[in-house]
Order: C-alpha cells, then sequence, then structure tokens
C-alpha cells in the first residue's frame, strides 16, 4: 500500500492467527482481531518526501511554477535591498541585520556585504527550491515575499524622510550662512 501523504510503500495490517488473541473463535464465525498499531508507520517511514512524487501531476507543476515565481520575486527583491543598503550607507545609515553590520563595520567593503547577503539568498532560495513542490516551502517562500516587500515598502518611507531631511538641513545651511553674512556686513564699522 502506498501512503501518498509520505510518498512511502507500508506493509499492510498483518492479523493475528486463529490461535492467538481471538481465543480460537475465528472458526464460529468471528473475524480475527487486527495486529495492534498496524497501520501506524514506523517513524523513519514518517518523513515526508520533498519531492512531487506525492502530488498528482496538474497540482505539483502548479505549485512547482508558483514557488518558482517567488523565487524570482526573492531574487529581484533582495537584491533592491542590496542596492538601497549600499546607496544609502555613505549618509548614516545603519544596517538592522547585526551580521551585516559587523561586516560593515570590520571590513569597510560594500563588496563584502554584496557577498554575504548574495550567499544568504542563495542558501535560501536554494532550500526553497529544493523543497518546492511540497506545502511548506510554498509558505515559506510566500511568507519570504511578504517580508522583502515589506522591507522595499520601509526603505521607499525611509528614503522619502532621508531626502526631505536633506532638504531641509540644506536649506538651513543657506539660511543660516546668508545671516552669517548679513551679520558680518552689518558689523563692519564705518570709516
Amino acid at each position: 500500500m502506498v501512503n501518498w501523504r509520505y510518498g512511502l510503500a507500508q506493509a499492510q495490517p498483518k492479523q493475528l492467527s486463529t490461535g492467538g488473541l481471538t481465543g480460537g473463535m475465528a472458526g464460529r464465525g468471528h473475524k480475527e482481531m487486527p495486529r495492534m498499531n498496524a497501520d501506524i508507520p514506523s517513524h523513519a517511514s514518517m518523513v515526508p518526501r520533498p519531492d512531487c512524487a506525492a502530488l498528482p501531476i496538474g497540482a505539483a507543476h502548479r505549485r512547482s511554477r508558483r514557488v518558482l515565481v517567488l523565487l524570482i520575486a526573492i531574487v529581484a527583491l533582495s537584491g533592491a535591498d542590496l542596492a538601497a543598503t549600499i546607496a544609502h550607507q555613505p549618509i548614516g545609515m545603519i544596517e538592522s541585520n547585526p551580521l551585516a553590520q559587523y561586516i560593515i563595520e570590520t571590513t569597510q567593503s560594500t563588496s563584502a556585504l554584496a557577498a554575504f547577503k548574495m550567499a544568504t539568498v542563495l542558501v535560501c532560495v536554494g532550500l526553497l527550491y529544493k523543497l518546492r513542490c511540497c506545502r511548506q516551502g510554498e509558505v515559506a517562500a510566500w511568507t519570504a515575499v511578504v517580508i522583502l516587500i515589506a522591507l522595499t515598502v520601509w526603505w521607499g518611507v525611509a528614503s522619502d524622510h532621508l531626502t526631505r531631511t536633506e532638504a531641509v538641513s540644506q536649506h538651513m545651511l543657506e539660511q543660516a550662512a546668508s545671516q552669517t553674512e548679513a551679520n558680518r556686513i552689518v558689523a563692519l564699522p564705518t570709516p
């Protein structure tokens, strides 16, 4: 018998002999009792298979395609996050990922940061690709995309705030410079 949930073959439940627990009553119109716990698979056979063999053909292909599209979105959104991180690093933006912040502080290199972020994305995408036919793999891919979309929206809000702050700061510096120039002109002694 094949358990379609786990995709593994399992033995049929075994019956006890008529001389066992049935007390020899099988010959008198009583059915034999099945072996207890015969339908519970062993621990080794309960490991789910992450391939598409356990799903009907159409469902497996549809889920696999959905996850592949999500993986492309993960790579694109992660690239946008990396670009925003590198672009905002010179103006004092602090990386919220402690490992990435450590790499930035110790190496002072954007290429080391890029290599770290690409490696983490590669591991994530590789694992999700391996689990692309499982429900858990699809849920994890959707979760990653939602988190990355939220991060992209946050970057947009932060970037807009920084742009406005820079414009206000520039305006205040110009006003202060013009005030200083005006004060210096007024303070000059007359001959």
